[in-house]
């Protein structure tokens, strides 16, 4: 049985071999060419796809390919998600494009991957209607782009946006209830309302989030790690506030964002001269963001935080919420002129550590090693 088993692993090391080298000898793009495919490179896909379909080592029941052209199983991951079977993993490798179509994953255990930021793009444009002066905010989950809500979903190296623009009504690109998710190296972006961060533990590394008022709002118990928080211009001299967190219990240990090793900027080739950035406001009454170990550019206002409405400020908010911060950099990061609430203060590398990767979501319990032929490099502790 040994024997056989290193011979098996002979085989498949030799594959792997075969693969490269086809890899490295074909014309055209193995991943990047949507419109001519030759024999040879279907081939290579077909085999890139069984070696790469996979998590921790573990191969997906089944995987599709979505292809606008038409060269694949798909050409639209509606209708991939269609073909899932009942259980097991479900791939679906969406290739380079532009996917114009609202996407709803309801199936728990979805693998969506594409071939990079901006190359495989999901996008969509609506955002909540207003009626007699009000915003319908009732609308929220129906001008999300995506909405994923099955458990296990894991996303990889594809752009999810919301191009409805600075319109001032909320239009969301990404809406996850997905519980033990990943979002790892991707984009997700829009304006108001750009990431809702619904509920249950999420972990988003080494992505792209652009966006202007409330951009990362939820209730989720969410690690935002190695990310780039992207800050537009809001117009209308309005002012940008990157989170809004919807934690309203004092018990709850089951609500809260932390940035951990983020980058803090603006969005590249916009103007925020005049415009006060702050690092969130109270979505509800008990709302806990934590950043730690980030860099927050100029672009920070020196309160860092502010009230829910600047105009008519509510004091009970300001005695309720949690703000920590430890251990940040940059122009943005200087607290001496922080709020004067009580829950906004700096905290020690001991407080600090409850909200590393492992102890505030558990992730090494949950979090795969390796998607799709990609190491998942995350920090479990402080950085």
């Amino acid at each position: 049985m040994a024997e056989r088993r290193s011979n098996m692993m002979m085989i498949y090391g030799f594959n792997l071999l075969i693969v490269a080298a086809a890899v490295r000898s074909s014309s055209s793009s193995i991943l990047g060419d949507a419109t001519v495919v030759s024999t040879d490179d279907r081939w290579v896909r077909r085999r890139l796809l069984l070696i790469d379909g996979m998590v921790d080592g573990k191969r997906m029941r089944k995987t599709v390919v979505v292809a606008k052209d038409g060269t694949a199983n798909f050409t639209t991951i509606t209708q991939a998600l269609g073909a899932a079977p009942p259980r097991g993993r479900f791939g679906i490798f969406v290739k380079a494009g532009v996917y114009e179509e609202t996407v709803n994953i309801t199936r728990p255990n979805v693998v969506l991957w594409g071939e990079g930021i901006g190359k495989t793009v999901i996008t969509g444009s609506r955002s909540c209607p207003i009626e007699n002066n009000k915003t319908k905010t009732d609308m929220m989950p129906w001008t999300a782009t995506v909405t994923v809500q099955g458990h296990g979903f894991i996303a990889q190296d594809v752009t999810i946006e919301n191009k409805a623009g600075p319109t001032g009504t909320p239009a969301v690109a990404l809406r996850c209830d997905s519980n033990m998710s990943l979002i790892h190296r991707c984009r997700i972006d829009g304006y108001q309302d750009t990431l809702w961060a619904q509920n249950n533990l999420q972990v988003y590394l080494r992505c792209d989030i652009a966006g202007t008022i409330d951009f990362v709002y939820g209730n989720a118990k969410a690690i935002f790690q190695y990310c780039r928080l992207l800050v537009r211009n809001p117009g209308n001299g309005k002012h940008n506030a990157i989170t809004a967190q919807g934690r309203n219990d004092p018990t709850s240990e089951e609500s809260g964002f932390v940035f951990q090793g983020c980058n803090i900027t603006a969005m590249e080739g916009e103007s925020l001269a005049g415009v006060d950035t702050y690092l969130g406001r109270p979505w509800k009454n008990h709302s806990r963001v934590v950043f730690m170990g980030c860099f927050m550019s100029d672009i920070i206002n020196p309160d860092g935080w502010v009230h829910w409405n600047k105009a008519t400020p509510v004091e009970e908010t300001t005695r309720t919420v949690e703000y920590l911060e430890y251990g940040n950099k940059g122009a943005g990061a200087e607290t001496a002129d922080r709020v004067k609430w009580k829950g906004v203060r700096v905290i020690t590398e001991a407080e600090a550590n409850r909200f590393t990767v492992d102890h505030f979501i558990n992730g090494n319990q949950w979090l795969p090693n390796l998607v799709n032929g990609e190491q998942i490099n995350y920090t479990h502790g402080l950085i």
